[in-house]
């Protein structure tokens, strides 16, 4: 499965359907749509300027806060900040049935630090990423580098 940059896609056709008024569908999908975009690039992209602009006022309220929370520590790089933002808002992404998706970010924001890494450092020894990537051992951080390895 793992079709991240096709879900992203789906979702945000969803979200900018045309509508006259906000509907239930497009919030769930504008949910979705930023986790899948966290989990495949680390960020969210904006929405189509053709989205209905009471959508594009709704996900830009505060009332989408446990998301947004997660989109702003996911930029900042924090593996810790980000397991501390789940914790918080754990009740609300349980409730919205997107706690999978959730969790998903966790690995995705070590392959991201991994990635800028290497980026960076071609010959970073690996203790040092596991500490900046916050990883239990040098094994998981060979497990990381050869996943990326594979995808790529």
């Amino acid at each position: 499965m793992k079709q991240y940059k096709r879900a992203i896609q789906w979702f945000q056709n969803a979200v900018s359907a045309p509508a006259t008024a906000i509907s239930q569908f497009a919030i769930e999908s504008y949910k979705k749509y930023l986790l899948v975009s966290l989990i495949e690039s680390g960020k969210v992209e904006p929405l189509p300027p053709y989205t209905f602009q009471m959508v594009v006022r709704f996900v830009k309220s505060n009332k989408l806060k446990a998301y947004h929370d997660l989109e702003s520590v996911m930029a900042k790089n924090s593996v810790q900040a980000l397991q501390a933002v789940i914790e918080r808002h754990q009740s609300t992404y349980v409730q919205d049935d997107n706690l999978p998706l959730v969790l998903r970010c966790v690995p995705a924001l070590r392959r991201k630090i991994i990635v800028q890494l290497t980026e960076s450092y071609l010959s970073l020894p690996l203790s040092d990423i596991v500490q900046h990537a916050h990883l239990a051992s040098v094994d998981e951080a060979v497990s990381y580098l050869n996943e990326l390895v594979t995808c790529q």
